[in-house]
């Protein structure tokens, strides 16, 4: 039988659950607001406990002050997410004045100046609502009570309905939420955090899910509306986890100790956040092996593919803002526990950074490695030719032709021509980059194009044509040797990295130094002949879809371990 988890009991999430919105008659905002403004009534609670804190250590001011916009910014987002949605009867105010709210009674007690940060914004924030929030009034009598000037959007009284602010909010309910003796100074700091984040991920899983059944209907704008609001709103996730990085150490550790097995990383919320978002990749998934397209395609014809690559864009930013939640935690944690830790459920602290190193979403990183390798031979010959154009312009040449004048062999000039080829071929970089002079040789890829320069920068040139061709077979015709200089036409049947067959064929310019050394290289052929070869060589085949599959970790599960806090 399995029992409550640690970390809700400490949290009392259960409680604070149900006062949010549940099944399908509840209003378009429901979530949202609920959600939203119990943030603001948290952050007002831990306002209220800065205020109250004597510890010098814990610079209550500084804390007021990081409440108070973590508080502004969530209002904000909260009625951006708001600005369109009609009120319902059901939580209309039957009154234009209904009870105040149990946080916002903290602003009378505020410093002049942040009273006033904060009641401006709030009025900014709500002026374009269909409805007043319910505590307008509440702030305007606050800034009377402070001898500020009074705010039309506070106090004026429009005929737009006024949300029923007590019963959608359960304001008393949520700020009553907590230990009423702390256990320790940090107690109350730290269970609020938690109960801020749950509270933005409530709502950012609503909009998750409402982006993927969309999407599984292809309403793509619609999808990526909501997909956008649940990117919106995980910043403020980040954002309350971070307000842990103002615990005064020596007064969190004794609660840490005791709060054994309790602490976020057991949050089902933040683990369930990453198999939403990869459902919510999945309709797109479908959509394109319907069509018989690649997310590549996608990439490179974004207008005639419009709808998806908007939801294709809202989903990278998605993981990426995921990935930004593990990264944000990982540095918490560092700065709490030390690298060679373990948090309260066994993870190494150090695994969490390379967590958040991990792409969310293989197959869009995948295709994003595919487009550059694609464009690198599109638009090959024109490859840093707006670098060379500057640096020429700006006077600065260091690509001036070396020459001893003294002559190199005929049959050493057509060993070493050979052997330039045979590295190639065996996939040998670091032979290839020995047949150059090591400061003057160097390579220009295609006439035009800006060279690769000494040993560091030819490397570079061999090994990214590496990566780019997982087999080269090439053939050389008769070397045409004259003074120093030789001249050969080459051939080279491939297969790339994913796959894919490709056939090219140019001709090499080389001038050698008298050691028999590589000074002057320069290939004549057109790369963007890859390019549209790879292009029409069809759907991707099984070998590349298995490399993503294995660099991924699998397409639909979970990452184990994936949201882990350690703090």
């Amino acid at each position: 039988m399995t029992g409550p988890l640690p970390y809700d009991l400490y949290i009392r999430l259960r409680q604070m659950e149900e006062t949010w919105p549940t099944g399908q008659d509840r209003w378009d905002g429901a979530i949202a607001a609920c959600c939203g403004f119990q943030a603001a009534e948290l952050c007002l609670r831990l306002v209220d406990d800065a205020l109250r804190d004597g510890r010098p250590t814990a610079f209550p001011g500084r804390r007021v002050a990081r409440f108070v916009a973590h508080l502004v910014e969530g209002v904000d987002l909260t009625c951006r997410l708001l600005r369109h949605t009609a009120l319902t009867g059901e939580v209309t105010a039957a009154e234009q004045h209904p009870a105040p709210s149990v946080g916002f009674a903290v602003v009378s007690r505020l410093d002049r100046a942040l009273a006033d940060h904060m009641t401006r914004r709030f009025a900014l924030a709500t002026a374009y609502l269909p409805f007043r929030v319910g505590v307008e009034g509440q702030l305007g009598d606050a800034r009377r009570w402070l001898g500020l000037p009074p705010l039309h959007e506070l106090d004026s009284t429009p005929a737009v309905p006024v949300l029923d602010y007590a019963a959608v909010v359960s304001a008393e309910t949520v700020y009553g939420l907590r230990e009423p003796q702390p256990c320790g100074p940090e107690d109350h700091l730290f269970s609020t955090a938690h109960q801020l984040s749950e509270c933005w991920l409530r709502v950012a899983h609503h909009y998750v899910e409402t982006a993927t059944e969309l999407a599984g209907q292809e309403l793509w704008a619609a999808a990526d509306a909501a997909l956008s609001c649940a990117c919106e709103t995980l910043p403020l996730v980040i954002q309350a986890g971070q307000l842990l990085d103002m615990m005064v150490l020596a007064d969190y550790h004794p609660l840490r100790v005791r709060l054994r097995d309790g602490s976020g990383a057991q949050s089902h919320a933040a683990a369930r956040m990453f198999p939403a978002a990869r459902a919510a990749a999945r309709p797109l998934w479908r959509a394109l092996a319907a069509r018989g397209l690649q997310l590549a395609d996608v990439l490179q014809q974004p207008a005639a593919h419009l709808g998806m690559h908007r939801y294709l864009s809202s989903l990278k930013t998605l993981g990426k803002r995921l990935q930004s939640f593990l990264h944000h935690h990982y540095l918490l944690a560092l700065g709490v526990l030390g690298t060679n830790s373990r948090g309260s459920l066994g993870y190494e602290i150090n695994k969490l950074g390379e967590r958040a190193a991990r792409p969310l979403f293989p197959e869009i990183d995948q295709a994003h490695h595919d487009f550059v390798m694609f464009t690198n031979f599109l638009y090959g010959e024109a490859s840093g030719a707006l670098v060379l154009h500057n640096e020429l312009a700006d006077g600065w040449n260091p690509y001036t032709r070396a020459d001893d004048g003294v002559e190199c062999s005929g049959s050493v000039i057509r060993e070493r021509v050979a052997a330039y080829f045979r590295c190639i071929e065996e996939r040998d970089a670091e032979g290839w980059v020995r047949l150059f002079d090591p400061v003057h040789g160097q390579l220009q890829d295609v006439p035009g194009t800006r060279p690769y320069l000494g040993e560091q920068h030819l490397r570079v040139f061999i090994e990214a044509m590496f990566n780019a061709f997982e087999q080269m077979h090439g053939t050389h015709r008769e070397v045409h040797v004259e003074g120093n200089v030789a001249v050969v036409d080459w051939h080279f049947d491939t297969i790339s990295y994913h796959g894919r067959p490709a056939t090219f064929e140019g001709t090499e310019e080389f001038r050698f130094g008298s050691d028999g050394r590589i000074l002057h290289a320069v290939a004549r052929w057109h790369p963007d002949e890859v390019a549209r070869q790879w292009q029409t060589t069809g759907h991707e085949p099984a070998a590349g879809r298995r490399r993503v599959r294995e660099h991924g970790h699998g397409a639909d599960r979970p990452r184990a371990g994936e949201p882990a806090t350690a703090a």
